[in-house]
């Protein structure tokens, strides 16, 4: 399970290698990258493939042994005033890089797409998925200036924001790469 197999693409990010180790659903045992499955499980508990269930993933560690890993429950729509206060900006930081970099896929997809006469909803897509990649340009400065301590972390920010914008932009980028017919729902408002 440590390699995926030949012609693997991860479901979620859509990359050849995985990002990370190589996690696998007990039931159905379709494979993810750990990193990507995990965001997948923190909003539904379902193959993104087959929508089997599971509770929990297993990792193959670098010494061999089968890791079994516990989800916390997942949590479909972050309340309004949720404590997420106790939310490490690091993880926040590594969100953004991560859906930056599938925004930047998505782009490169569609763009591509336009090149092969595909005009109309892909223009839209398009738009769509470079006005979200230029708000995680910000997201992610801002991240950088907290990291570097040229701003500090007390700085105000609300983190329920920024999940929830990160949690929109993951499902845009996931319903434009899967040519969901409800893509415009993810789109800012």
């Amino acid at each position: 399970m440590n390699q995926p197999a030949p012609g693997w693409t991860c479901a979620i990010c859509h990359c050849n290698e995985p990002e990370g180790r190589l996690a696998s659903l007990p039931d159905c045992s379709h494979q993810f990258c750990e990193n990507c499955i995990r965001l997948w499980a923190a909003r539904k508990r379902t193959c993104p493939l087959c929508m089997a269930e599971f509770s929990f993933l297993l990792a193959l560690r670098h010494d061999g042994e089968l890791d079994v890993l516990e989800l916390a429950q997942p949590t479909p729509e972050v309340e309004q005033d949720a404590d997420l206060g106790s939310i490490d900006h690091m993880f926040l930081a590594e969100q953004v890089e991560h859906i930056s970099s599938r925004l930047l896929m998505a782009k490169e997809s569609l763009n591509l797409a336009r090149g092969h006469g595909h005009q109309s909803e892909e223009d839209e897509k398009f738009v769509a998925i470079s006005s979200a990649s230029r708000r995680m340009e910000e997201l992610s400065h801002y991240f950088s200036l907290i990291t570097t301590g040229e701003l500090t972390t007390s700085a105000n920010y609300d983190t329920s924001d920024i999940l929830r914008l990160l949690y929109r932009f993951q499902d845009l980028v996931q319903s434009v790469l899967f040519d969901d017919p409800n893509w415009k729902d993810h789109c800012e408002v």
